[in-house]
């Protein structure tokens, strides 16, 4: 808003700024519609600004060729309506697009408008994919756009890393505080430890903590899970500048071992294969 009062230069008011006109002052707008989340110095308040939040409500982990299905809530919790909103998603071009709610797909993306969304609103997007048939890592991105100024636009983008295990054998419950024996066999053209080749393997220890976090030997830190029916396990490494560490996907091969692939701290699908027995 964008107001002024003409005022004795003995009125003058110093919370505001003030240009003096022909011995009178010009007293520049009170509030003159900052984007100050409503605060004023004089008069009334301005309409605040909206804040586009998204939040990931979908798992990470599930086995190579089924679907998965991105669920991401976008929410305003500013102070004003939020125009034109809309949500893009983004997947890898090997990834099968199966449906959508609402949103327009054009393949290895879609569009999901939602229009004005207002303060304290949320709206919930969902979009059904197949990430193919090969255990691997891989990243889906969400981005939520607006016409209106948002207050933090840093919040409005998320890449959900998502694991695709192989299926496993039997089911090992991995609760509280356990440790593998890992050995690593550096190789990309192999996807399976019986191939590898003697020479390229090397041997680590992997800590997995009960609350979720990972780390191994050398104190790199990372996530881990598995699937409710107990048959995989991933884990991701986070090096210390927040970038990604090398990933691994696998499936039980017997009561206290897996096997399966791992990808390397640039992101390269499948840098070796790997085996895994709790200690």
């Amino acid at each position: 808003m964008r107001w002024f009062v003409l005022v004795a230069l003995a009125g003058a008011l110093s919370a505001c700024d003030t240009e003096v006109v022909l011995g009178l002052v010009h007293q520049l707008a009170a509030d003159a519609g900052d984007v100050d989340g409503g605060r004023t110095a004089f008069g009334s308040q301005d309409a605040g600004t909206p804040d586009l939040v998204l939040v990931n409500a979908g798992g990470w982990l599930l086995e190579a060729g089924t679907d998965y299905v991105v669920d991401v809530t976008v929410t305003n919790p500013g102070l004003a309506a939020a125009l034109d909103t809309s949500v893009d998603l983004g997947w890898p071009m090997e990834t099968t697009f199966v449906s959508s709610a609402g949103c327009v797909a054009n393949p290895p993306t879609a569009r999901c408008a939602i229009g004005v969304l207002s303060p304290q609103a949320s709206r919930r997007v969902t979009t059904t994919l197949n990430l193919g048939a090969a255990p691997h890592w891989l990243e889906i991105s969400a981005r939520a756009f607006s016409t209106s100024l948002d207050q933090n636009p840093a919040d409005n983008y998320l890449v959900l890393p998502v694991a695709l295990t192989p299926t496993g054998t039997v089911p090992v419950a991995l609760s509280g505080e356990r440790s593998f024996s890992v050995q690593s066999c550096f190789d990309p053209t192999i996807t399976s430890f019986s191939r590898c080749v003697v020479g390229r393997i090397q041997t680590g220890q992997v800590l997995l903590h009960a609350d979720g976090g990972v780390e191994d030997a050398t104190g790199v830190f990372g996530f881990w899970s598995q699937s409710t029916h107990h048959r995989n396990v991933a884990w991701r490494y986070v090096n210390r500048d927040g970038t990604r560490g090398a990933s691994f996907v696998g499936g039980s091969v017997s009561a206290t071992c897996f096997e399966g692939v791992f990808d390397d701290s640039s992101g390269a699908v499948t840098s070796g294969a790997w085996r895994g027995c709790l200690n």
